[in-house]
């Protein structure tokens, strides 16, 4: 009763607020203050209800509906349906591997190789979280090194959630690298912006940033850390981790992963050639490589549809979308840009900055990709009426999204999957507090260096 007493006071002082604003010239309508104010009440519920944070996601869901903020057109199209069905996708694909036992060969394969130096093993799989996101995106990569890590804990008898929020933070880090991810295919074609483009800009500041996330969560979770080097030296002296399934499924998996990333990382290039709507193919991939999974679980399709898929995690998304897509459709972002342009005065460095930080912010409490998505058609706005964006200022929206999506725990698509997998194999709530207190410091440090480093090269977010 306290919370939800605090949850109606904190709902109470908001509208309040919007509509106050009225008296500073902010006038907003009253579609506009009640998407606000659903999606307000969202974000505190989820903060102040964290286990029953589907209850809270799907009381919005009703809200929006109830309010009626999105006509039934504009529903369907906010759920998102072609994200949903490609995480469906990769989750058939990693409750394969896992059924198959290829995330024990994989740590298997990477502790064998590393040795017992757990400083060592820890970075080797926070690169191999980034490489893989840049590759094939946050959502495989977390699912398959992720999957690996839970299992190297479980073996050591120690709590993965501490490594996993690391592998996490190195996940959406590397989600910035390339033009690959969702996050990154958005802005390079809005922006017009090349693989090459990313190559000179993204990537360098990622791995610097990566080198920085690696040492500032050495130093936060170092009881964990301590812990995990005190087992590694005591039960692993030879430098060698059992592989339960003896790599039986190894090739199996490895063509099945090595398939899904080659369609994954050319889908474009498929999708010019055979004529296919944008991203097609990117779901095509997904959903593919589902279905051969399903076909190469033979007998146990139910209990790997039951047991394995994450449906609490997609039915999350699928609200959550819903939610913001009630945003969209009642214009708050036209009144967002007419801010903007007030705001910066026109400045390229002012704008910039508020852009990429701003859009940074937005990303801690929603999925990155939508923020990035809500800010695009902003800057096309600014644009449109005649004020100067430099290149940068997409770049400095790139590392906005994915850099400071690890603030919270709902920050981006990888955050909520790796939740969801520690809440599912019974390791315990990722609670939204514990994460906010590590978050903020990850998050704001890798932008704040992300924002230097990309000042140095552009002459101070002038140009480039």
């Amino acid at each position: 009763m306290k919370k939800a007493a605090l949850l109606l006071l904190i709902v109470a002082a908001w509208v309040a607020l919007l509509l106050s604003g009225r008296l500073v010239g902010i006038s907003l309508s009253s579609p506009q203050i009640e998407s606000l104010t659903i999606f307000a009440a969202l974000i505190w519920g989820i903060l102040l209800y964290e286990n029953f944070r589907l209850t809270v996601v799907w009381s919005a869901v009703a809200a929006v509906v109830g309010f009626g903020l999105l006509s039934p057109a504009q529903f369907v199209s906010a759920m998102a349906i072609d994200v949903i069905l490609f995480l469906l996708g990769t989750f058939l694909v990693a409750a394969y591997l896992e059924e198959a036992l290829f995330f024990e060969h994989l740590a298997s394969q990477i502790v064998r190789r590393v040795g017992p130096r757990p400083d060592l093993l820890i970075a080797v799989l926070m690169l191999a979280a980034l490489i893989s996101s840049a590759v094939v995106g946050e959502v495989a990569a977390i699912l398959f090194v992720g999957g690996a890590m839970i299992h190297i804990a479980n073996r050591y008898k120690l709590q993965p959630i501490p490594f996993l929020i690391m592998l996490v933070f190195a996940t959406n880090t590397g989600s910035a690298a390339s033009a690959f991810g969702p996050v990154g295919v958005t802005i390079a074609i809005k922006a017009k912006l090349t693989v090459l483009d990313f190559f000179r800009w993204a990537t360098p500041i990622s791995l610097v940033v990566l080198v920085l996330v690696f040492f500032i969560s050495r130093w936060y979770f170092a009881p964990a850390w301590k812990e995990f080097a005190a087992a590694v030296h005591r039960d692993h002296l030879s430098g060698t981790l059992p592989d339960p399934g003896h790599g039986k499924g190894a090739v199996t998996g490895w063509i099945l992963v090595a398939a899904m990333s080659a369609l994954l990382v050319f889908h474009s290039q498929v999708e010019q050639w055979l004529h296919l709507p944008f991203n097609s193919m990117l779901v095509g991939a997904s959903l593919g490589a589902g279905a051969v999974s399903l076909c190469l679980s033979g007998r146990r399709v139910k209990h790997l549809l039951i047991h394995r898929v994450d449906w609490w995690t997609l039915a999350f998304f699928m609200g959550l979308f819903i939610v913001v897509g009630g945003l969209e459709a009642t214009g708050v972002t036209n009144v967002v840009a007419a801010g903007l342009m007030r705001g910066t005065r026109g400045n390229p460095a002012a704008l910039t900055l508020t852009v990429g930080w701003s859009t940074g912010f937005l990303s801690a409490f929603v999925a990155n990709l939508l923020a990035v998505a809500a800010f695009l058609p902003i800057i096309a706005q600014v644009k449109a009426h005649g004020v100067a964006c430099p290149t940068c200022v997409y770049w400095l929206m790139l590392f906005g999204a994915t850099f400071m999506g690890n603030m919270t725990s709902v920050g981006s698509a990888c955050n909520i999957i790796a939740c969801g997998m520690a809440d599912k194999r019974g390791h315990g709530t990722i609670y939204f507090a514990p994460w906010l207190k590590v978050g903020i410091i990850i998050s704001l440090a890798s932008m704040g260096l992300a924002t230097l480093l990309l000042a140095i090269q552009t002459g101070w977010l002038t140009r480039g």
